[in-house]
């Protein structure tokens, strides 16, 4: 019991800090669920199913009430979460036609149009999901294309988008010495300088270990469905693999940010050791 309310309350602040996050929840539940039916003890399974619930609606009710409060006035409802999941679905990314899929001015545009009518921004999302879906239906190919670049540009940053979201801030005057690059932005890539050199490096040894992961956790999968189906795998065994397949399956609709595969990317190092334990225990009975 003490084991559930601490992770309740954990939930309740990461939610609040990233409200997306939400999958990895939705993963383990469902882990969760299967290992109490496996067990009947349906009981546990509706707990936690409530838990969830109520951390989900604590987690952006308590926030926005403090916030409220603090600056007099009622906070105005925001975007449809269907205005995310068309900017996912379209190819007008401000970053070019190479990262279809990632971050575009379409759900602001709607909302400046619409004057904040909730209804409205719902409704251009709705029609520009059936008018991405219509054109992936009609032209596989493009599909095909679509897909193949969003995934790769978004789970393939070694960096997470660390080194660009550093140099998105601009520098304090005082500070501007330290960089070469246009208006005072911070460039964390500059070769010229120490700090250049040391980021270039540290990207190429995270590209290095973000590719011996994303191996490592492939054998691992394929050694625990071969357990699972000799019944030699604990059903929890499938919680972080779970949770990763769910924030894969979501963020190949949602709008697309390296920054946001990096949890799930955290969820795949057991099972990467997995695979390589594998390995190794394969390579001594040989």
């Amino acid at each position: 019991m003490a084991f559930v309310a601490l992770g309740f309350v954990i939930l309740c602040l990461g939610l609040a800090v990233k409200s997306t996050y939400v999958v990895i929840a939705i993963g383990y539940l469902v882990v969760l669920l299967v290992d109490c039916l496996r067990k009947r003890d349906g009981a546990w399974g509706i707990a936690f199913a409530i838990l969830l619930v109520v951390a989900a609606r604590l987690s952006g009710a308590v926030p926005q009430a403090v916030i409220e409060a603090r600056l007099g006035y009622e906070l105005p409802a925001n975007q449809p979460k269907t205005a995310w999941i068309a900017m996912g679905l379209s190819d007008e990314s401000v970053l070019g036609q190479d990262m279809p899929g990632w971050w575009s001015t379409s759900a602001l545009d709607s909302q400046i149009g619409s004057e904040g009518d909730v209804a409205a921004m719902s409704r251009d999302a709705q029609d520009s999901i059936s008018m991405s879906l219509a054109t992936f239906a009609s032209d596989p190919s493009y599909a095909a294309w679509f897909f193949a670049k969003k995934l790769g540009t978004e789970w393939l940053d070694p960096s997470f988008q660390s080194l660009y979201i550093a140099g998105c801030g601009i520098m304090r005057a005082d500070s501007q010495g330290r960089t070469h690059a246009d208006d005072g932005r911070f460039d964390p890539a500059d070769a010229t300088l120490p700090h250049g050199l040391a980021c270039r490096t540290l990207e190429c040894v995270m590209d290095g270990q973000q590719s011996v992961i994303y191996l490592g956790a492939t054998i691992g999968g394929a050694a625990l469905v071969a357990e699972a189906r000799k019944k030699r795998a604990k059903t929890l065994e499938f919680a972080l693999p779970c949770a990763a397949f769910m924030g894969f399956v979501v963020y190949t609709l949602w709008e697309a940010k390296g920054m946001y595969t990096l949890p799930f990317f955290l969820c795949l190092i057991p099972l990467a050791a997995r695979g390589f334990a594998t390995l190794a225990s394969r390579a001594r009975k040989h």
